[in-house]
């Protein structure tokens, strides 16, 4: 599907380009979030809502292009009064991505695991998600995330909780390490 958005830059249009699933360590990760939630930019949306763009897709993208607006039905262009974070990827797993397993004290048998993919939409290439993914398989969406990770007691609201302080993590010491749990990145 082409880009419909003209007021999008040509070279951030995906266009026929694939998905690049290996990351570079080095390479950094843009989110925009309002100044007033820098210091948890997490806890207002819902996690399968949380995407990035890469600083290294395509080779002349600035960390700005995570400003545009890519809500096809939204007459706003850039979002105006948002604070632009970045996280620099300073370690990878084998696959050379950032990949997580989290558990619940509350059941044994309940697990989120979060990987970082590259997920180019038609107006904006760079763009890569954290994909949430149950123990059983299941990934997480906005289809089902009411029934699954948004279900409404201790087990799925302590997980949530632990990705959010995962993420915020990242985002406050500007790292992204697979290697290192909460406890080690917050100083």
């Amino acid at each position: 599907m082409a880009c419909q958005l003209a007021y999008i830059p040509k070279h951030l249009h995906a266009g026929d380009r694939q998905p690049e699933n290996i990351f570079q360590v080095g390479e950094e990760l843009y989110y925009r979030t309002n100044p007033d939630n820098l210091q948890r930019p997490y806890d207002n949306i819902k996690l399968q809502d949380i995407s990035h763009n890469r600083s290294v897709l395509p080779k002349q993208g600035d960390k700005e292009d995570v400003l545009y607006n890519i809500i096809i039905d939204d007459e706003q262009e850039r979002y105006e009064n948002k604070t632009i974070v970045a996280l620099l990827i300073k370690n990878l797993g084998e696959l050379d991505t950032y990949s997580k397993t989290f558990t619940t004290k509350y059941d044994d048998a309940l697990s989120v695991t979060i990987t970082l993919l590259h997920d180019p939409v038609p107006c904006m290439y760079p763009h890569s998600v954290f994909e949430l993914r149950l123990v059983d398989g299941t990934v997480v969406d906005s289809h089902n995330y009411t029934k699954t990770l948004g279900k409404r007691n201790q087990a799925y609201s302590d997980l949530r909780e632990q990705i959010r302080n995962e993420l915020t993590a990242m985002m406050l010491n500007e790292e992204i390490d697979s290697t290192q749990s909460f406890e080690e990145v917050v100083l």
